[in-house]
């Protein structure tokens, strides 16, 4: 009986987690449980029934929908990224926070740039360097925009730097202001990463020449050097 009643229950947890994919009504995270449970490690399901997944579930949920996204329907996805979004604002393991921003930034839907606007003001560091990685990675002048502001705006090194290298190919004039303005910056660290962020935009290499670079962000034309980019592009490729 006891073997019985497992196996109902496993085949609970794989229903509610494919109810995800296909479109099920309500929110799709809520209703669907963590892919990891699994009853021959000796997983009791009491346990989840009555404490929710453990952290290292929760993340392995989260890496399976980012994987997924694109053979989900549009409709799912939506509802999806809504779900994430108030993830964002409520999960209190930064961990795991990191984790839903990464998903996010997997997703097209306007909510979810929503979600990774919040997590731009997030109090801790290291979700809001996973927002400004997730920007890069859907680009467009909302993350132009967004990115630029994190220029302007943190006071953490390490963000700061994140969002610089984000910005890296944008060629959005919010981009390159912020990226100019870098140049000035105090800290060596962040005006080399502006350079090499402002390199991945520029036809020409004007290499450690700030005021080419500055002329270059504010739209203008620096002399154009004698040697070409080719070497700066080769040398990136390793």
């Amino acid at each position: 009986m006891h073997h019985t009643m497992i196996l109902q229950f496993v085949g609970i947890l794989l229903s509610a987690s494919m109810l995800v994919l296909s479109g099920c009504a309500g929110g799709p995270l809520k209703n669907s449980f963590v892919a990891g449970w699994l009853p021959e490690r000796g997983d009791d399901p009491a346990d989840l029934e009555r404490y929710g997944p453990i952290k290292s579930q929760h993340i392995e949920h989260l890496r399976s929908l980012a994987d997924q996204v694109g053979d989900t329907k549009p409709e799912v996805r939506d509802r999806i990224s809504k779900d994430l979004v108030q993830r964002v604002r409520n999960e209190l393991d930064p961990t795991v926070r990191v984790e839903v921003v990464k998903t996010l930034g997997e997703f097209p839907n306007p909510s979810a740039a929503e979600g990774l606007r919040w997590a731009l003001m997030d109090n801790a560091p290291e979700v809001r360097i996973a927002a400004c990685q997730a920007w890069h990675r859907r680009g467009g002048t909302d993350a132009a925009v967004a990115l630029a502001g994190v220029m302007g705006s943190e006071t953490d090194l390490d963000v700061r730097l994140a969002a610089a290298r984000a910005l890296s190919g944008f060629r959005h004039p919010a981009a390159l202001q912020a990226l100019g303005s870098a140049l000035d910056d105090s800290n060596p660290a962040i005006k080399y990463r502006a350079i090499e962020s402002l390199r991945a935009s520029s036809e020409f290499d004007y290499g450690e020449n700030l005021g080419a670079w500055r002329q270059f962000a504010q739209g203008g034309n620096p002399p154009r050097p004698e040697t070409r980019f080719l070497a700066g592009k080769f040398r990136r490729l390793f």
